[in-house]
């Protein structure tokens, strides 16, 4: 039997989401090259708290923070799908870059927070989203974490 023959479903599904990450992670970084734009056709609605100059700069600066949060963020998850694609699913690793990605949309989230309270309203809707998808993230870090642990008890059982 040849390799194409024994591709299941989840190997497929892989290689579509790693495709999918590979497609945001150009779009993120095209994304961050007309940053400034953006941020031009942000401004032009009423803001909280900061104006002007300095809001430009915020949005501008944190824009651009949460783009590389974001270009992280792709990477473990695109590490983390090729160890499980090679079978690697409860290693340590994994809920490393876990807690990584936890992390990450954490400080998202927080990025977020202060943007829609100070400089862009809307934000806060990301803020919501990434504290949510935090808890997700923890959760799974969790259950992998467990499993490493059962996993372990048992290897030394035998």
């Amino acid at each position: 039997m040849t390799k194409n023959q024994n591709t299941t479903r989840e190997d497929i599904s892989i290689k579509l989401t790693k495709i999918s990450l590979i497609i945001l992670f150009l779009t993120s970084m095209a994304l961050m090259g007309i940053g400034s734009w953006i941020v031009t056709q942000v401004v032009e609605f009423p803001s909280p708290f900061f104006e002007g100059t300095l809001r430009f700069g915020i949005l501008l600066g944190s824009g651009y923070l949460l783009g590389c949060l974001a270009l992280a963020c792709i990477i473990h998850l695109y590490q983390l799908l090729t160890r499980i694609g090679e079978g690697q699913v409860f290693i340590a690793q994994n809920v490393q870059y876990l807690r990584y990605l936890g992390w990450e949309v954490g400080l998202v989230a927080l990025i977020s927070l202060f943007l829609g309270l100070t400089a862009y309203l809307p934000m806060l809707l990301i803020a919501v989203s990434c504290s949510l998808l935090t808890l997700i993230i923890r959760v799974i870090r969790n259950a992998f974490g467990k499993a490493i642990e059962l996993q372990e008890q048992v290897d030394y059982t035998i």
